[in-house]
């Protein structure tokens, strides 16, 4: 991680703006192969920001698999790809309008957000979505994110998958999974009486039971789930993005 952060710093020390693609592949014995795909960028300054950010996280995710609680794992190979832009390519997520504002289960809606690019002009994103059948009636939350601020709302589930991992495997897994930062992201997601158990959602249980989930008994293995997502989708943009917006449809 010093190494790398030290080659990129080199490299971009004095430039005025950066967007780096990083792609991490790591093969180990036995387990699956770990693919990570990251980006960074930032406005500038003597030393930018960007190529810190991108050694830190390469690193971080070596320790924990070398340093993981399962077992000893053996790495075949490690390799890191690294994409240099000379340009921030930054943007936040701007104005949410949803159509129509009332739907059935099935029913198609149309989802727009802008995008606000770091010093460029504002432009639209279009999700064309299917409310899915077996939805309730019922407040139905819309929400269109980057990767960073959906992450946030969902702290405490992603800890716990983490923490839940039964193995190396899934371990791996649920590093794959993760969002990726120039991804925009749209949510639908609905109150529910569920929990989180070992990392899986559980959208209806007994009140007795989220009661027991939520005593200092069962701290840190099981929570109550506020929200149950319902529909999760993606695009792939040129920008690191930031922010987010949400608002509420009904489903009739």
């Amino acid at each position: 991680g010093i190494s790398l952060q030290a080659s990129l710093q080199r490299i971009l020390e004095y430039s005025a703006r950066s967007t780096l693609r990083t792609e991490l592949t790591v093969e180990t014995e036995n387990h699956p192969t770990l693919n990570y795909s990251m980006v960074d960028s930032d406005a500038g300054g003597v030393q930018a920001a960007a190529p810190g950010s991108v050694a830190r996280e390469v690193a971080m995710l070596l320790n924990l698999i070398y340093g993981n609680r399962f077992q000893e794992v053996h790495v075949k190979t490690a390799r890191v790809k690294v994409s240099s832009l000379p340009e921030a390519r930054l943007a936040r997520v701007g104005e949410l309008s949803v159509s129509p504002s009332q739907v059935k289960p099935g029913e198609d809606m149309s989802v727009r957000v802008s995008v606000q690019p770091y010093r460029g002009e504002p432009f639209l994103k279009e999700f064309k979505v299917r409310v899915p059948p077996d939805t309730p009636k019922g407040p139905l939350n819309i929400i269109v994110s980057s990767a960073r601020n959906l992450n946030g709302l969902e702290g405490p589930m992603l800890q716990q998958r983490f923490t839940g991992a039964p193995g190396v495997n899934e371990m791996i897994r649920f590093f794959n999974s993760l969002r990726r930062d120039d991804g925009l992201y749209l949510q639908l997601t609905r109150r529910s009486l569920g929990a989180v158990v070992e990392g899986e959602t559980m959208p209806a249980l007994p009140i007795s039971v989220l009661f027991t989930l939520g005593s200092n008994r069962f701290s840190g293995e099981e929570y109550p789930a506020a929200d149950l997502p319902v529909l999760e989708v993606s695009e792939k943009t040129d920008f690191v993005l930031s922010g987010g917006r949400r608002t509420v449809i009904v489903v009739r």
